[in-house]
């Protein structure tokens, strides 16, 4: 419902108008890492930075490098349309 709800509350397009596919207002799309939480809260620390010392290990692990590649293309995607330099 949220991108629905962006295109006809905040861009103003008609309820009836479609969404194109792909949305170009899309910044990315996120996993829930619904695992991650728990352990990023006890930790005090993003999803994306857990360690095995945080208790991110086995599929945790994996899960916490997708999450850093998902955060990562997502800041850059933030950054390129608000037409910051990323080194």
């Amino acid at each position: 419902r949220i991108p629905e709800i962006y295109h006809h509350e905040i861009l103003g397009e008609p309820v009836e108008t479609p969404i194109p596919d792909p949305d170009p207002q899309r910044l990315a799309s996120l996993k829930h890492y619904r695992s991650l939480m728990p352990l990023a809260q006890d930790a005090h620390k993003p999803m994306f930075l857990l360690t095995a010392a945080d208790g991110a290990i086995g599929g945790h692990s994996k899960a916490v490098s997708d999450c850093y590649v998902d955060f990562a293309l997502l800041a850059l995607e933030i950054a390129n349309r608000c037409g910051l330099f990323v080194p």
